[in-house]
């Protein structure tokens, strides 16, 4: 017999407090400003890139983690190159 459940956790997903935050949508015509260390990665050749909040960026290069001569990443940076 099939089940009678009514689906509680899809009416949980559709009740949102109306004082929930509303966060600004980006320009999905600008492009994410990651995209510059994605490109600077591709030139050399790496395989990885790290980003943390509190230290420069770092990338994989021929196996070695490499720091780029950066300023440690703050949570605002970190925002900025994601949106």
């Amino acid at each position: 017999m099939a089940s009678t459940d009514t689906g509680s956790h899809a009416k949980e997903a559709i009740t949102t407090p109306i004082s929930a935050p509303v966060h600004a949508v980006p320009d999905a015509t600008k492009e994410p400003e990651v995209n510059k260390i994605f490109r600077l990665a591709m030139k050399l050749e790496a395989s990885d890139v790290h980003l943390k909040v509190g230290c420069p960026p770092m990338m994989r290069i021929r196996g070695d983690i490499t720091r780029m001569e950066m300023r440690p990443l703050s949570q605002q940076d970190m925002e900025k190159l994601l949106l």
